[in-house]
C-alpha cells in the first residue's frame, strides 16, 4: 500500500480550487480497437496500457506505448490511438480538466517538449492498481462501440 499525505500549506501541488476532475474513462478491450484522430480542447488524457501496445500519432509525430506504459495527450493536440494488429492492447483512458499544477498551464501535466510515453518504473503496482479500481468502481454502465472501446460513462 502507498500512501502521500499533503500537508496544504507546504506540499500543494495544485493551484488552489483547481484539482483534477474526471471527466471520462474508458475501457479498450477489442483487439481491433482504434479511436480515430480527434482532439479534446478542454481535457487532458491518461492513458494507461494494461497490456499488448498501442500505437499512437500526437501532433504528427508516431509513438509505441507498451504494457505498463502511460500515455499523456495533453489538450489541444490532434491525436489518433489504435491497438496493435500483432500484440492487440487493452487500455485503461481517463479524461481529466479544471486543474493547474503550479507551474505549469491549466490541464497541462507535462512539461514542455516532453516525450508523451512514460515507462512507469518506480510506482508501476500501484498505478496499474489505481486505473484498475477506476474500473471497478465507476458505474458500469457501458456503451460498446463496433471497433473502438467500451466506454465507463462517468458524467452526469
Amino acid at each position: 500500500m502507498y500512501q502521500r499525505w499533503f500537508d496544504n500549506n507546504t506540499d500543494t501541488l495544485f493551484e488552489k480550487g483547481m484539482t483534477p476532475k474526471l471527466s471520462r474513462f474508458v475501457i479498450s478491450d477489442d483487439p481491433n480497437w482504434e479511436s480515430g484522430h480527434h482532439v479534446h480542447d478542454a481535457e487532458t488524457e491518461l492513458i494507461y496500457v494494461k497490456s499488448g501496445v498501442a500505437r499512437l500519432i500526437i501532433d504528427s509525430s508516431n509513438y509505441v506505448a507498451q504494457t505498463g506504459d502511460i500515455v499523456v495527450v495533453e489538450r489541444g493536440l490532434l491525436h489518433a490511438v489504435a491497438s496493435d494488429n500483432a500484440s492487440p492492447a487493452t487500455t485503461y483512458t481517463c479524461a481529466v480538466y479544471g486543474f493547474k499544477f503550479r507551474d505549469r498551464d491549466e490541464n497541462q501535466i507535462m512539461q514542455a517538449n516532453s516525450c508523451p510515453v512514460v515507462s512507469v518504473v518506480k510506482g508501476k503496482e500501484v498505478i496499474k492498481s489505481i486505473f484498475h479500481e477506476l474500473g471497478v468502481v465507476l458505474p458500469q454502465q457501458k456503451t460498446f462501440y463496433p471497433h473502438r472501446s467500451t466506454m465507463l460513462s462517468v458524467m452526469p
